[in-house]
């Protein structure tokens, strides 16, 4: 009998120690995944457990999406031409077409990293950062326990414009990184029974450079930092759609978090963040005329946003509490948009139309 009690003591104890997960270049995302996150901005409601494990964290009520964000892993040679040829290093993009931005990213064996991006939102011009070195974003391997360093930098310039003088902003980053628990995990997508939870802190540098002269010539003006303290938990699982679950922390009040969001591996578009509850029909599409008609499956309607292919805002316009919205699309072009519908709580309900 005691022979068979150790024996199962053995066995839980040999299954405790795999619950102790390590990330590696094999977990990281490949281009055709899908991910959608979804955000809960409120201050001081998730709460953030002490390091160590096991643990069973759950946070499946614990969150009310204030806003939800999808984006897809791409090949580089899939985001616009000309763009991927800044970044010869990267091996895939993120790409979010609402806001028409890219990142490109570069996996390897010892993390994952951002080698740089390029961003229109809100209709700017677009605009190239080229981050030297390259941030880490997921370090390999990653277990409980694992502790690293990043620094990593990108810079801005704006040229100067007579009378005005020209400016350069250097950004410095430095992360420290540490695995410091694991465990279960259950969120609104779903029970996660073998994650690590990783915790990140950032710490920004900046220096600015003045040309006065407006000749090309920057002289040291100031510099600031470190500064802008970020602090972060994800929580990772082995495989496609590694990060599960985030949790941000305020640096002034350990412990107290100042928002969260957990990804949902089940939705794969915009298309599958309508449901029964919330549902949104745009008709005739394509679009024959110059109207489109948008039928709304609820009733808390707030604010209609229609963007372009690039991700630039078209339009937007109070709808407050219709049912069926018509939208004139004579100064339209032809071409894909897409369009969100937000409730008064700000959950947008997305979906696209064609005009040809």
């Amino acid at each position: 009998m005691k022979r068979t009690l150790l024996l199962v003591s053995l066995i839980f104890a040999a299954l405790g120690s795999d619950a102790q997960i390590t990330i590696n270049q094999s977990d990281f995302p490949v281009p055709g995944e899908v991910w959608v996150e979804l955000s809960d901005g409120r201050y001081g409601v998730h709460t953030i457990t002490a390091g160590g494990g096991p643990q069973s964290w759950d946070y499946s009520n614990a969150f009310i999406v204030d806003d939800t964000t999808v984006v897809g892993f791409i090949t580089k040679a899939s985001t616009p031409p000309g763009w991927a040829s800044n970044f010869p290093n990267s091996t895939m993009a993120l790409w979010d077409v609402l806001d028409s931005s890219a990142v490109y990213l570069r996996s390897s064996n010892d993390g994952i990293y951002i080698d740089g991006f390029y961003d229109m939102t809100g209709g700017l011009p677009l605009t190239v950062i080229d981050v030297d070195p390259d941030q880490l974003v997921i370090p390999a391997p990653f277990t409980d326990g694992t502790t690293r360093t990043d620094i990593s930098g990108f810079e801005v310039e704006q040229p100067a414009a007579p009378p005005n003088p020209g400016f350069l902003i250097k950004f410095f980053i430095i992360k420290e990184f540490e695995g410091d628990g694991y465990g279960s995990l259950i969120t609104p997508a779903g029970t996660f029974p073998n994650v690590l939870r990783g915790k990140s802190i950032e710490y920004n540098i900046d220096s600015t450079f003045i040309d006065v002269l407006g000749n090309g010539n920057y002289t040291f003006l100031n510099s600031n930092g470190p500064s802008d303290t970020t602090i972060t938990y994800s929580f990772l699982q082995k495989g496609p759609n590694a990060i599960v679950m985030e949790i941000e922390e305020d640096p002034m009040s350990p412990g107290m978090a100042t928002g969260a969001r957990y990804y949902n591996p089940n939705l794969v578009s915009l298309n599958d963040l309508q449901t029964e509850e919330r549902s949104v029909v745009a008709y005739p599409n394509p679009v024959t005329g110059n109207v489109l008609n948008i039928e709304i499956g609820f009733d808390d309607a707030e604010v209609l946003r229609v963007f372009d292919a690039k991700g630039s805002l078209i339009t937007e316009q109070n709808i407050s509490g219709a049912k069926k919205h018509e939208l004139n699309t004579t100064r339209f072009g032809s071409g894909i948009y897409y369009y969100e519908v937000r409730t008064s709580e700000g959950i947008p309900v997305r979906d696209k139309f064609i005009i040809q």
